[in-house]
């Protein structure tokens, strides 16, 4: 894995430095059959989340309403045991889901 480093600006020092954390393990006895429990629709929202792109947006492409995606989210939450849809897109991606 390659270092990952914060910007001159952002650490304020002056100097580029790594960070450190981002690539942790994941506790998979939480949550060991999870991805086996999502189906395809579900990988394609996550991974549109991971993109960046706003709720209306996945729910436009995905030709589904706001509501919707959103309930899926906190289904898909609930099952991972995590509080946002950030940490859903996270673990999709170290467990190499998207």
């Amino acid at each position: 894995m390659g270092e990952h480093f914060v910007s001159q600006r952002t650490s304020g020092q002056g100097r580029r430095r790594p960070v450190t954390g981002i690539r942790r393990p994941c506790d998979c006895s939480r949550h060991p059959a999870a991805a086996s429990l999502m189906n395809p629709d579900e990988l394609r929202m996550i991974a549109l989340f991971a993109e960046g792109l706003p709720i209306d947006a996945i729910a436009r492409r995905m030709d589904v309403s706001e509501r919707t995606i959103r309930r899926r989210m906190r289904r898909i939450c609930d099952r991972l045991d995590v509080q946002a849809g950030i940490q859903v897109a996270i673990w999709a991606v170290r467990h190499g889901l998207i």
